[in-house]
């Protein structure tokens, strides 16, 4: 109760709302914490890329595919969902999204400050993909309540109409969606852009080696464009130098140490340790 302490979550400092973490550092920095709490996935790596450098490599390649385009992302990352829809409506293209994804859009739309980066499910520019399910007559009883609503939309297509519109879309669809290719058809020349963090694990390592398979099997071309969700090693020694703490724990990190590169009072507590600090 002597001291304050300040956490700093999972952040960076791009992408559309980059300028408000920076506000919220200037509000931390105001309370003079005496303990900072921050996270450090990235404390060695100095990629600086961001949702405009994704944008950009995107449609380097993207101008100079004829067919479809299949996008991968982290299933709720809107920011990523955000910069495709830009990049389809520059190539004049459909956005096709999951009725997962037009759920969580339409949901979030009713947040203010997230109306102008998403997009309304009903815009022009919006296609809702209907995936076959148990019967594989697309009736309404194979899918769940929540779901029934989008079969009939005035832009809900099925497989047929994506296959037959390939130059005009882009289909956002995950690894656990890549078995719909096997419907859609794709034609020579189409393409496969992964959006998404490298492997961690062996897990996922294998689902990688699976999915590549997938798209050898389609002649899909695969193409990697990034840009982290966690600040690299110069941002958050920015982040150190804005707070002022007196004294800093690094978190979700696998190297703590390089923490004190950045910064002069570092506390590194290993698992299961215990620590007091007063102010």
């Amino acid at each position: 109760s002597d001291s304050s302490l300040a956490y700093s979550g999972d952040l960076r400092l791009h992408g559309p709302f980059g300028s408000q973490t920076l506000q919220s550092l200037e509000m931390m920095a105001s309370q003079e914490p005496d303990l900072l709490l921050c996270e450090g996935t990235r404390i060695d790596d100095n990629d600086r890329s961001s949702e405009e450098d994704v944008k950009k490599r995107v449609l380097e390649v993207a101008r100079k595919c004829k067919q479809v385009i299949v996008a991968d992302f982290a299933p709720r990352d809107v920011f990523r969902l955000s910069t495709f829809h830009q990049i389809a409506k520059e190539l004049d293209r459909r956005l096709l999204i999951t009725k997962q994804d037009a759920y969580l859009v339409r949901e979030l739309r009713r947040v203010s400050s997230l109306q102008s980066l998403l997009p309304s499910i009903d815009e022009d520019s919006i296609l809702i993909y209907v995936d076959r399910k148990r019967s594989g007559t697309y009736r309404a009883g194979d899918y769940g309540t929540w779901e029934r609503e989008f079969l009939t939309l005035s832009n809900s297509v099925r497989s047929d109409y994506v296959h037959d519109h390939q130059g005009n879309i882009i289909a956002c669809m995950g690894f656990f969606d890549i078995n719909e290719l096997i419907d859609i058809k794709p034609k020579t020349g189409s393409i496969y852009i992964e959006s998404i963090s490298e492997p961690h694990n062996e897990e996922q390592e294998i689902d990688v080696e699976r999915l590549n398979n997938w798209l050898d099997f389609f002649g899909l071309a695969k193409f990697h464009f990034h840009s982290s969700g966690h600040a690299c090693a110069a941002d958050l020694k920015s982040i150190a130098q804005r707070v002022r703490p007196k004294r800093l724990i690094p978190i979700h990190t696998e190297q703590p140490s390089l923490f004190r590169q950045i910064h002069g009072d570092v506390t590194l507590v290993k698992r299961g340790q215990t620590i007091s600090f007063s102010g």
